[in-house]
């Protein structure tokens, strides 16, 4: 028997969805062991175009024994999502002393150690569905007016008036499994009219009414939340371990003065959040970059020192060198910070000129990718050619926006 796992559950449909989230867990979560991913009959002959990974182990479970008939009575448009009973089937008991499940498409922003260390011992780990107001119960999660005999019966036998769990993310001691728990959770959606959220509400009859072994996970250290599911007011991705649904990027942030939204996804595609940026030139966009990394910016404009709340600006005032207009170089040398993780050059603006970075590229960091913006325009492509034959560096070009950004690495 093996101490770990993490658990998804997916179908056909979510193959791609958990791709994306194994990249996550690897390579931002920075989880090595099993990831056993359970599928159903739509993927039994496909498990080997799944089986990437060494460490991933597919668990095949038939799908459930649901009638169409049933689920229409019930309302279920998703009947698939039963299958995330198979968690808790006697399979993991025998294989594993603790799980983390997670649903697919989760947001993970930093390594996962302090969720998967937690003290889970008899116990089910989750979050409530009810926080932070915690004025739900778990009551809400059953329809008492189109089913109102059975809805009786459910208050008869459980106390409905508890807080409640989201089954959306869940670390469990598989101790509190038994040989009939998977078949309970079964019989209980077929017995008691669909919940809300399928599964969640009969997982809540179960661990939380009759076991009683639901506690809430951490919320939060002095360093970061734990997760939630979505980004609380005044909170951002970076504040977090990991999200179920993270808040899109502001679109009006991004073009005309500022760079691309398409040069903000390549940073979010290539840079774990977290990590360090510094910038040159500030903008509306730099309130987009803080929302994921540590950002540090060299700005001319007093104006725009602090527009951005969360980086860290370096105000620079322009300072006029043999041959070139550019950041006051003594200001930048001492104020800027020794590690960094990416460069990004977007100023300062084009009538004062960017032919100053290459003169004084030695202030930086070099063995780090490198994005210029702007080379649509002659000089900052001039430049790029430059840069690129003084590094050594490939250069990759994409649009953005009506114009174009470089990246050396």
């Amino acid at each position: 028997m093996k101490d770990f796992c993490v658990v998804l559950v997916f179908n056909k449909s979510f193959v791609g969805k958990s791709f994306d989230t194994i990249k996550q867990i690897r390579e931002v979560g920075l989880y090595k062991g099993d990831i056993v991913c359970i599928i159903g009959d739509d993927l039994k002959k496909l498990t080997r175009l799944i089986h990437k990974d060494k460490n991933l182990v597919v668990k095949y479970f038939p799908d459930m024994g649901r009638t169409k008939e049933r689920n229409d009575q019930f309302g279920v448009n998703k009947p698939f999502q039963f299958h995330k009973f198979y968690c808790f089937h006697s399979w993991f008991r025998e294989n594993y002393k603790k799980c983390f499940y997670m649903d697919v498409g989760m947001s993970i922003f930093k390594p996962l150690d302090k969720i998967i260390n937690l003290d889970c011992a008899g116990k089910i780990l989750a979050h409530s569905d009810a926080y932070p107001t915690y004025k739900s119960k778990l009551s809400d999660q059953f329809d008492k007016k189109q089913f109102p005999e059975q809805y009786k019966q459910l208050e008869a036998m459980y106390n409905l008036d508890v807080d409640y769990f989201q089954s959306t993310m869940m670390l469990y001691d598989t101790s509190i499994i038994s040989e009939y728990t998977f078949a309970t959770l079964v019989k209980l959606s077929n017995v008691y009219q669909n919940n809300k959220t399928n599964t969640q509400g009969f997982m809540n009859l179960y661990f939380n009414c009759l076991l009683k072994v639901w506690e809430q996970i951490q919320i939060r250290d002095s360093v970061t939340h734990y997760y939630d599911f979505y980004e609380r007011e005044g909170l951002d991705p970076i504040d977090y371990i990991m999200v179920k649904y993270s808040q899109e990027p502001n679109k009006e942030h991004f073009g005309s003065w500022s760079f691309s939204i398409e040069l903000f996804n390549w940073v979010r595609n290539n840079l774990s959040t977290g990590k360090t940026i510094l910038e040159l030139g500030s903008g509306n966009a730099t309130k987009e970059l803080t929302r994921y990394y540590k950002v540090h910016s060299i700005e001319h404009n007093e104006e725009w020192v602090g527009h951005a709340k969360r980086s860290n600006y370096i105000h620079a005032p322009i300072v006029e060198y043999e041959g070139y207009k550019w950041y006051d170089k003594k200001i930048v040398k001492k104020s800027i910070p020794k590690e960094y993780d990416l460069l990004l050059v977007d100023g300062p603006q084009g009538d004062i000129g960017r032919q100053g970075f290459v003169h004084n590229i030695d202030l930086f960091k070099t063995d780090i990718p490198i994005i210029l913006d702007d080379t649509n325009r002659h000089v900052e492509a001039t430049m790029r050619n430059e840069l690129a034959k003084k590094l050594n560096k490939k250069v990759l070009t994409f649009d953005g926006a009506g114009k174009k950004f470089s990246i050396l690495l």
